[in-house]
């Protein structure tokens, strides 16, 4: 039984079907807690915490007993793994925050540029699900520190004991976090979008989340309360094979998207069916290596993706680049000289030594990453999601003369007529500019 259904090329165009957006129904289900954190702060946090069996132990806010606490907890192999992946992930932080810089220049007469201002509140979201996720908080925290992000909050979702796990308090420690508090889903969201008297209100929530989250995300932007990175919908892998690279590693990267969620989206795009046919073949050994529930998740991903034989790489290259695929994992001959083709994608891993988990836990790059083909027109998180540009202009008086009857023309052509008369008036000789200049007559 082939595993990952054969889709012909031609038929292939279905595959880059448009993102699947907010979830209506959990739109509605989150709306009234919404509303209810906004109106009444945290005790509608509580109430949604108790009602989803989050309620936390003791405090919203985590105390610093408990972040000793964590530390003590926490296996020193486990600590050495996150101190080591977030001097990678900062590291990386401050090379891409190095390309950012204030502009100021001369252009005719004018001065026009623009300022990196950095956000001053950030919110960080670290799911919870079956297994912690530590590695979500060095991921969010960082980059926003990096940033200069003047706090940083991280709300995560209590386990069953009403704490948070001890590994992400030392990843949202290590990585920087002003406060961590110990509540999740839409109440999340909607305590750092609105603010509460516990929780601070944030400039921007960002990090991954189920469906609930990312509908709570999507409504609290829409309303304008706060901005948000993106909404982080199933994992997704296009993996690109021409034969040259052991498609037992191909099929392993399948695998290890596919155990993510059984809606998680695989796309494996060959130039021949020969390296289509071999990676399918390795599939069902590697499928059945996997532990249970991890084997039936994955199972049902696959059976949901698509093999496809494509021309040639050009023709598997313009096919990845509709699909916009969050994870892009090139096992083909000079995988960093065909890079070039492939223009919409959420992070790329290069050849038979870069697995997708390396991205995971921190080699540089962030993994949050665009869903849904929002990579077509989204970026990661990184530290460009924590600042904003805000430009500036000043005219000299010789190039309000050069540009002044231009701008009136076209403002009276919009029927704008008192932005044209605030030209009129500075064209006027007689006119005062300043009040030094009428001082001076």
């Amino acid at each position: 039984m082939t595993l990952l259904p054969l889709v012909a090329h031609a038929d292939a165009a279905r595959l880059a079907t448009l993102g699947a957006g907010t979830d209506a129904d959990a739109l509605t289900a989150v709306t009234p807690i919404i509303d209810d954190v906004a109106r009444e702060g945290d005790a509608a946090v509580l109430r949604a915490a108790a009602r989803f069996g989050e309620a936390p132990k003791g405090a919203l806010r985590v105390e610093p007993a408990a972040f000793a606490a964590a530390r003590r907890a926490v296996g020193r192999d486990v600590r050495q793994a996150l101190e080591r992946a977030a001097r990678d992930i900062r590291k990386f932080a401050r090379l891409q925050a190095a390309q950012l810089a204030d502009l100021d220049v001369a252009a005719g007469g004018a001065r026009v540029g623009h300022r990196v201002l950095a956000l001053e509140r950030a919110g960080v979201y670290v799911p919870a699900g079956k297994h912690p996720l530590p590695s979500t908080a060095l991921m969010g925290v960082i980059p926003a520190r990096v940033a200069g992000v003047r706090e940083v909050v991280v709300c995560s979702p209590p386990t069953l004991d009403g704490d948070i796990h001890p590994a992400v308090l030392v990843a949202a420690e290590l990585a920087g976090a002003d406060a961590v508090f110990r509540v999740g889903g839409a109440q999340a969201v909607a305590a750092m979008a609105a603010g509460t008297a516990t929780i601070p209100r944030v400039d921007k929530v960002v990090g991954p989340g189920n469906r609930f989250v990312a509908a709570a995300k999507s409504l609290v932007a829409l309303r304008g309360w706060c901005g948000i990175d993106v909404l982080a919908g199933p994992s997704e892998l296009g993996c690109v094979v021409d034969g040259s690279v052991a498609p037992e590693l191909a099929a392993g990267e399948l695998l290890a998207q596919a155990e993510h969620d059984p809606a998680a989206r695989l796309w494996l795009l060959a130039t021949s069916d020969a390296a289509r046919d071999a990676v399918l073949a390795a599939l069902p050994a590697a499928l059945d290596a996997l532990p249970s529930p991890n084997r039936d998740d994955a199972r049902a991903s696959l059976a949901r993706g698509a093999a496809v034989t494509c021309p040639d790489l050009a023709a598997a290259a313009a096919l990845a680049n509709r699909l916009g695929p969050e994870h892009l994992s090139l096992l083909i001959r000079r995988p960093a000289q065909a890079l070039r083709r492939f223009t919409a994608y959420g992070s790329a891993f290069l050849g038979p030594f870069t697995p997708v988990a390396m991205g995971d836990y921190g080699v540089g790059p962030n993994h949050t990453l665009p869903t849904g083909g929002a990579a077509r027109f989204a970026s990661g998180l990184s530290v460009f999601s924590f600042v904003r540009w805000a430009t500036h202009v000043e005219l000299s008086a010789h190039a309000f003369a050069r540009l002044g009857p231009g701008v009136e023309a076209l403002a009276a052509l919009e029927g704008l007529h008192a932005h044209a008369r605030t030209v009129r008036l500075r064209v006027d000789p007689e006119r005062p500019r300043t009040r030094s200049s009428r001082r001076s007559r």
